[in-house]
């Protein structure tokens, strides 16, 4: 649950993992690396707090997902938050980080979350 300023530009870091069987997410990075060949589905959301908006993208491999992997969050000066779920088909060693393309002054560490689990 990250609460810092967030880096835009860069991809999300500095979370703290609750549960991370295998260690397969770096929370220092904000990197998950795939450990086998599946289908996985991941989850995010955020709070922003701030006059600023933010957005957020899903990357594989280093680049944007696009399609249905996204958030805005447009608060206009209040607090405001948004989630996204998707499902992807990795490969072996395949890598998913969260990218800050826009970013509020400070994120709420209550409300911020990342997660991922092979399904099949």
């Amino acid at each position: 649950f990250p609460s810092h300023d967030i880096a835009v530009g860069n991809i999300w870091t500095g979370w703290t993992a609750l549960v991370n069987v295998g260690s397969y997410f770096n929370t220092t990075t904000g990197v998950f690396t795939a450990p086998v060949a599946g289908t996985y589905m991941f989850s995010f959301g955020a709070l922003a707090n701030g006059a600023s908006s933010l957005e957020v993208f899903a990357y594989k491999n280093g680049a944007a997902i696009n399609s249905g992997t996204a958030i805005r969050v447009a608060n206009g000066g209040s607090s405001g938050g948004d989630s996204c779920t998707f499902y992807i088909t990795l490969a072996a060693n395949d890598t998913i980080s969260l990218y800050i393309n826009q970013g509020p002054t400070n994120t709420n560490q209550n409300f911020n979350f990342f997660n991922g689990r092979l399904i099949q």
